[in-house]
Order: structure tokens, then C-alpha cells, then sequence
């Protein structure tokens, strides 16, 4: 699951494998913090076992364009 904040919709990011994810960089520029993704994952074995569920912050910086 991807969350993120700055008006991100579900377009904004995307899986894109095991373990692997594309987020969108660019913002709205109403935020000088940037924009921050919050990434959950939970893993399975071959039985269908599942691993405790974690999270993970990314955050994309807000650059002033020139």
C-alpha cells in the first residue's frame, strides 16, 4: 500500500515489482516541506504465511524550480 501527501492520488505512484516502487517527485508547490509517501509492506512464503506488516516514509523534497 503507498499513501502520500500534497494531493497524491493512487496516479502518483505506483508497484512496480516485489520490493519495488515508482513515486512521483514533482508537487504542487503549495508545501515548502515536499511531499511525503508512506510505503506498507507485508511479505509471504511459498505457504502463504504472512510477515508483520511494515512501514516505511519516503520523502520527496519541494525544489524551487530556477
Amino acid at each position: 500500500m503507498i499513501s502520500g501527501t500534497d494531493g497524491a492520488t493512487a496516479a502518483d505512484s505506483q508497484i512496480t515489482g516485489p520490493m519495488s516502487a515508482t513515486l512521483r517527485a514533482s508537487q504542487s508547490g503549495n508545501t515548502r516541506s515536499g511531499r511525503l509517501y508512506k510505503l506498507a509492506l507485508q511479505c509471504s512464503d511459498p505457504a502463504t504465511n504472512l510477515s508483520a506488516i511494515k512501514a516505511v516514509a519516503v520523502t520527496v523534497p519541494n525544489v524551487p524550480a530556477n
